[in-house]
């Protein structure tokens, strides 16, 4: 998340007089086990894939010009149907 802070902090400093006007997310990853942990101890992909994203948006939004349009792409990787190969998650197997 220090990425996310960082990137944030160089975005308000070059948008300051302007505000920003369109915000796409759109990073993503795939570790198809939950052994890769973040360096604020989550899961990779669940951090990159959804928590960087929300964090980006809530540290961007008072710098949104009036109007602004935020797009965030997703996918189906956390779909079962998907068959991305991805370990379930832990919390909907009490067995581990």
């Amino acid at each position: 998340m220090d990425s996310v802070r960082a990137f944030a902090e160089q975005v308000v400093r070059q948008s300051a007089n302007t505000g920003i006007n369109a915000l796409a997310l759109n990073a993503g990853i795939v570790r198809r086990t939950a052994t890769g942990r973040s360096a604020d101890g989550y899961e990779e992909t669940f951090a990159v894939n959804h928590l960087a994203h929300f964090l980006l948006v809530r540290l961007l939004w008072e710098h949104l010009a009036e109007g602004a349009v935020v797009v965030l792409t997703t996918s189906g990787t956390y779909d079962p149907a998907m068959n991305a190969g991805l370990t379930p998650p832990r919390h909907t197997d009490m067995k581990r």
